[in-house]
């Protein structure tokens, strides 16, 4: 008896291993996706995948992207080979100073009839 109550108990610390171990991913929400209560975006970094596989696709207009991602941050588009850029912040990491220290953006290349060509999530690191 002694025996089977431990191997149960094994059993289900393995099954809360095995579950709370899973990833951080979540389904994009476009509410969820602006949420900023500070200098950072809570959700992105759990929302990305889902948004690049599930809702983003080639030859989505301008429109489309920012109806679905909100307005692009001042600052963060510029033309590039005569592409419009438009960089999204997925998540930053600060050292020990105010600075970033590294992050990563999500980053849509639109054409010259404003329809996304690419995109693609971009990692940043400034020296130390």
């Amino acid at each position: 008896m002694r025996m089977c109550v431990k191997g149960w108990l094994v059993l289900l610390m393995l099954c809360f291993l095995v579950y709370g171990c899973g990833s951080n991913e979540m389904e994009f929400d476009p509410k969820k996706w602006n949420h900023r209560p500070d200098i950072s975006y809570t959700y992105r970094k759990a929302m990305v995948q889902d948004l690049m596989h599930q809702h983003l696709n080639q030859d989505m207009s301008y429109e489309d992207v920012t109806g679905l991602l909100g307005p692009v941050d001042p600052g963060r588009s510029r033309l590039e080979d005569s592409l419009l850029v438009l960089s999204y912040e997925i998540f930053v990491e600060y050292g020990p100073s105010i600075h970033p220290k590294r992050g990563e953006d999500l980053v849509i290349r639109l054409s010259e009839d404003s329809l996304v060509v690419d995109y693609r999530l971009r990692q940043w690191e400034r020296g130390q």
